[in-house]
């Protein structure tokens, strides 16, 4: 579980929300502060990152902007999902694991130990997934951030 100073050290310095894995704010993204793990600062910029990514391909340009401008990030819509990301989880190891606020069947967090071909994902290869239907605009957005992300095959 991350520490007092580690949530404020995220929330002051990235200004990512540290919530719960069932947030009842309407976050773009959040991290879990059952996080068995502290995310590197690297890893922190990289949600951040993520989210403008997100706002940005959910809403029009003059309301991403607004949204930006306005940390922590927030659906204008309450009833719109939030992305939680978690650090170690469970029996799952010390990888990232992520869920959508919405979820009410299935794991509480994938991946799962529970999964075929079960292996850790490091943040990069947890967002890739979560972008997979497509992954296009997501490699895209990578290569125009290559400060915060490695390079991606095409």
């Amino acid at each position: 579980m991350l520490t007092n100073d580690q949530r404020e050290h995220i929330q002051t310095r990235f200004h990512i929300p540290v919530d719960c894995s069932h947030p009842a704010t309407a976050w773009v993204i959040a991290l879990d502060g059952e996080s068995l793990d502290m995310p590197s600062d690297k890893e922190l910029l990289q949600i951040k990152s993520y989210a403008g990514f997100t706002v940005r391909r959910r809403y029009p340009e003059s309301a991403a902007s607004r949204i930006i401008q306005s940390p922590p990030l927030k659906h204008p819509y309450s009833d719109l999902a939030t992305i939680v990301f978690i650090k170690g989880w469970g029996e799952s190891g010390n990888g990232w694991h992520y869920r959508f606020s919405r979820w009410t069947q299935g794991p509480l967090y994938v991946p799962c130990s529970s999964e075929v071909n079960f292996h850790p994902h490091s943040l990069v290869e947890l967002m890739d997934r979560a972008e997979k239907l497509i992954p296009e605009r997501w490699t895209d957005w990578k290569q125009n951030h290559s400060d915060f992300f490695p390079p991606t095959p095409r």
